[in-house]
């Protein structure tokens, strides 16, 4: 931990950042309710209650400490979307022990008679169907995969735009990993950049009004999504663009 840039300040930080003032533009540390896949926190947090009230004086010891662990992780769950992943980490054994003390349960999911000679066939068939069916995916790169976020002539552009660079908060991340030779503005990560310089960045690209960030900074260029209203503002005002696709927008000054 001491060897990391925030050394071990990064532990107050971690428990900080819900304070800061740019925390509500980011999304995991918003409330489960709010993005739609977050909603399964409820859908498993029902029957999981119900059970384990029903089912409390006969819990063996390995299932009451995870009804401890889901109990106490529970509150921060519904705090923060991206705890719901650990919730679930001690909330889904719990729950599929609990199952099988329903009447009927345990004899739907027994297993049947071992079999005196283990299949060959069947899973070496499937491993081979599979590994061709990779091979096959991965070489003809399938758009709707999304194997390529970003394509070679948006990389190309973007290596050609010049710097500085102005970036949105979204793409920065991507921008890092596939074009690393031009420095960001701005990227995905919380504790490298102070919250009011987030916030200014969230302001600007609410408004469109980018004129004094972008005299501040000297912006040559500019790599936007397109629904980005600065990306707007700029095609309005004159930048050539000098790339365009579905996820990206490179734009130069005049």
């Amino acid at each position: 931990m001491g060897a990391t840039p925030l050394g071990f300040a990064l532990f107050p930080d971690v428990l900080l950042s819900p304070t800061r003032s740019d925390f509500r533009y980011i999304t995991e540390w918003q409330p489960a309710g709010r993005e739609l896949w977050t909603f399964g926190l409820f859908a498993l947090v029902a029957p999981l209650g119900v059970l384990t009230l029903r089912s409390w004086s006969t819990l063996n010891g390995r299932e009451r400490l995870l009804a401890y662990v889901a109990g106490a992780i529970l509150p921060l769950a519904f705090m923060s979307s991206r705890i719901v992943a650990i919730f679930t980490l001690a909330a889904a054994p719990l729950l599929s022990g609990l199952v099988l003390r329903l009447r009927g349960a345990r004899a739907l999911f027994r297993s049947s008679p071992p079999r005196p000679r283990p299949y060959t066939w069947a899973p070496a068939t499937a491993l081979a169907v599979a590994a061709t069916a990779v091979t096959l995916v991965w070489y003809a790169r399938l758009p709707f995969l999304g194997w390529d976020p970003i394509s070679r002539r948006a990389v190309d552009a973007i290596r050609a735009c010049g710097c500085p660079m102005y970036n949105h908060y979204d793409n920065g991340g991507p921008l890092i990993w596939f074009v690393p030779e031009q420095p960001v503005f701005i990227d995905g990560r919380q504790h490298p950049y102070p919250a009011s310089f987030v916030v200014e960045h969230f302001d600007v690209e609410d408004s469109g009004n980018y004129a004094p960030l972008f005299a501040r900074y000297g912006f040559r260029c500019a790599v936007l999504p397109p629904y980005s209203k600065v990306g707007q503002a700029l095609t309005r005002d004159g930048w050539h663009v000098t790339y365009k696709d579905g996820a990206w927008v490179v734009a130069v000054r005049p």
